[in-house]
C-alpha cells in the first residue's frame, strides 16, 4: 500500500467523523483528532505520537495500535477506528 494515498483522508470512530490526516507534499502528514494534532502518520505506515512510534497500519490496510487491532483503512482511503478495541489498545499502552 502507498501508504501517501491516506494523506488528506478522513479519520471515523466508528461511524462519527473525529479528524483528518492532512495533505503533505513531504514523507509525513499530521494527523488531527478533534481539531488538534494528535500525531504524524510517515509514508511507511508508522503512527507517531511525540516523535514516538504508536501504531502502524499494514499492507492490506489493517490498523494497529499497541500491537492490537483497532480499525482498518476504508475503500475510500478513510481511516476507521472501532471505539472498543481502541479504548482497550490505549489503555493497554499505558
Amino acid at each position: 500500500m502507498d501508504f501517501k494515498t491516506l494523506f488528506g483522508h478522513d479519520v471515523y470512530v466508528d461511524n462519527n467523523r473525529v479528524g483528518y490526516i492532512a495533505r503533505s507534499h513531504g514523507e509525513n502528514a499530521a494527523i488531527f483528532f478533534g481539531g488538534s494534532k494528535l500525531g504524524v502518520l510517515t509514508s511507511e505506515g508508522v503512527i507517531e505520537i511525540k516523535s514516538v512510534p504508536f501504531g502502524h497500519i499494514e499492507e492490506n490496510g489493517a490498523i494497529f495500535i499497541h500491537r492490537r487491532r483497532v480499525g482498518k483503512v476504508d475503500e475510500n482511503k478513510d481511516i476507521r477506528f472501532e471505539l472498543m478495541p481502541l479504548t482497550k489498545a490505549i489503555e493497554g499502552g499505558k
